[in-house]
């Protein structure tokens, strides 16, 4: 009920109030008649005020639901705008939310290339777990001297991340509904799935290096020349790969 309707309906009953105003005098008194407006505008009153204060609080709940609505789509954009950032060719990318970027393609448009998009985030799921294992071996060996060999394993991250980029590059601007568009991505999704394979090989090949030369700590055949080498091989399998 809005307020026009709630005056018009006391100005109504004031109005016949009024009209009758002899009558009820004679046959109820003077005081009865008082009593009667009173009541009719204290209800009036009541009814009013009522009306405002609904009125107020559903204007409140608006007013919470927009700012709500306004808080949701600032924090998609803000997703948004990292997302993007995690794509910027400076900085670090994001092994996490690269795969996320992956499987929401997969989700998307790219569900025919599922099976390769779910190896290439399997692929960087197991760096994280070497990387995982590598921090882990340290600290149980107390090997702080050490703690640069994970910065080797970073940089091949770093380096399959790039490779993943590329393929999610290629997703934005081909379409996945034409055969000549999936067959590139396909292409560029085995590359990037056969480049992380020799990237993962070789990581997991120094981070047993690393664990031999821990083994033979206190021995002395225990060497850092073998892990050098390792080193070397991971640095040239992502450089060979940011030729192709």
């Amino acid at each position: 009920m809005t307020l026009l309707v709630i005056v018009l309906c006391f100005a109504g009953l004031l109005g016949g109030v009024f009209a009758t105003k002899d009558s009820i005098v004679i046959y109820m008194g003077i005081r009865a008649f008082r009593g009667i407006m009173i009541g009719l505008l204290g209800l009036g009153g009541v009814g009013i005020g009522g009306y405002l204060v609904s009125s107020a609080v559903s204007v409140s709940r608006m007013q919470d639901q927009l700012e709500d609505k306004q808080r949701e789509q600032l924090a998609i954009e803000e997703m948004h705008k990292r997302q993007t950032a995690r794509l910027s060719v400076e900085g670090k990318l994001d092994n996490a939310t690269l795969r996320r970027m992956l499987i929401q393609k997969a989700q998307d448009d790219w569900g025919l290339l599922t099976g390769s998009i779910e190896s290439c985030t399997t692929q960087m799921e197991m760096m994280d777990d070497y990387q995982e294992r590598l921090s882990k071996l340290l600290a149980a060996n107390g090997a702080d001297t050490l703690h640069d060999t994970e910065d080797v394993l970073d940089q091949a991250e770093q380096g399959m991340c790039r490779n993943v980029r590329k393929v999610i590059n290629y997703m934005e601007v081909a379409n996945s509904s034409l055969a000549t568009d999936r067959d590139m991505v396909q292409t560029k999704l085995d590359q990037c799935n056969a480049q992380n394979k020799e990237i993962l090989k070789q990581t997991q090949e120094f981070v047993f290096a690393l664990t031999e030369y821990l083994n033979r700590q206190g021995d002395t055949n225990a060497d850092t020349s073998m892990l050098e080498i390792y080193k070397k091989t991971i640095m040239e399998a992502i450089e060979g790969n940011e030729e192709k």
